[in-house]
């Protein structure tokens, strides 16, 4: 099971807070799945999850744009690729011919997209909007 750690920061607290909550969200998810939890937990996981990942994205968006942030556009379209996975994860889950999905692919899928992102582009846009912070 994947742990958060401290290297996933990107230096904004509320953007920090939220990614902490997205980790600890598809960690439940990985738990719940992982030993058979009810159906019902498991569904309000996914639905949690999937608006709290819309409002998380949103908040991300509107920092970009109001502080023209270059990789913008780079950044949506991996937003929207993520909840694209996410989306087939849970379709495929809730489909009335399989009814689960396998542990390894909520960790695959949801765990190296957070990680990557988040060490990745996240870290690039919060440095910016920090930098941008200290001119304003």
């Amino acid at each position: 099971m994947k742990e958060w750690t401290d290297e996933l920061l990107c230096g904004i607290d509320e953007i920090d807070t939220q990614h902490k909550q997205l980790f600890a969200m598809v960690q439940d998810l990985s738990n719940y799945i992982g030993n058979d939890k009810d159906r019902e937990v498991i569904k309000e996981t996914f639905d949690f999850l999937e608006d709290y990942v819309k409002r998380h994205f949103e908040l991300e968006e509107h920092y970009m744009e109001l502080h023209k942030y270059p990789g913008y556009s780079e950044q949506k379209v991996e937003h929207k690729r993520f909840h694209e996975d996410f989306l087939v994860l849970r379709k495929k889950y809730e489909s009335r011919y399989s009814y689960s999905i396998t542990l390894s692919e909520v960790q695959g899928s949801l765990y190296h997209w957070l990680e990557t992102h988040l060490n990745g582009l996240d870290k690039r846009m919060c440095q910016f909007l920090r930098n941008k912070d200290k001119t304003t």
